[in-house]
């Protein structure tokens, strides 16, 4: 028998399974492939690295995530539950602003109820019958009934 010396087939490249085929030095890569289509996979020094894969929109009112290989932005839910509002995420902060009812109107109270408008006239009502009470530019009225009756022989 002859001494017989192997082939250095070695590349020094811990990623790679090295071997001596038909003569020829074949340097196969080690498969690191996790099946997760989220990561992108490596070999870094003979280790398996699987780095998720980065779906950030810099968008702070989303929720990001990878699904099957697809970025995902899901708006985050800021709804306060009050048709009275309109909701919004601004910069990632729950921004709710009351739904404008104002009638402009002075003689009116302006409220939102369950999302509705309401206009409840302004109480003026001095409780005096003999003044007719109106509301006018925001300020209450009261004017004095007349009760003359043109005739000269009865007392006003």
């Amino acid at each position: 028998m002859w001494p017989y010396t192997p082939v250095n087939v070695d590349d020094n490249d811990a990623c790679t399974i090295d071997a001596c085929v038909n003569g020829v030095a074949v340097h196969t890569p080690v498969d690191v492939d996790d099946n997760d289509a989220c990561t992108v996979d490596a070999c870094v020094n003979g280790v398996a690295v699987h780095t998720p894969v980065d779906v950030d929109d810099n968008d702070a009112c989303t929720i990001d995530a990878c699904v099957n290989g697809v970025a995902v932005h899901t708006p985050v839910d800021v709804d306060d539950n009050d048709a009275c509002t309109i909701d919004a995420c601004v910069n990632g902060v729950a921004v709710h602003t009351p739904v404008d009812v104002d009638d402009n109107d002075a003689c009116t109270i302006d409220a939102c109820v369950n999302g509705v408008a309401v206009h409840t006239p302004v109480d003026v009502d001095d409780n005096d019958a003999c003044t007719i009470d109106a509301c006018v530019n925001g300020v209450a009225v009261h004017t004095p009934v007349d009760v003359d009756d043109n005739d000269a022989c009865t007392i006003v």
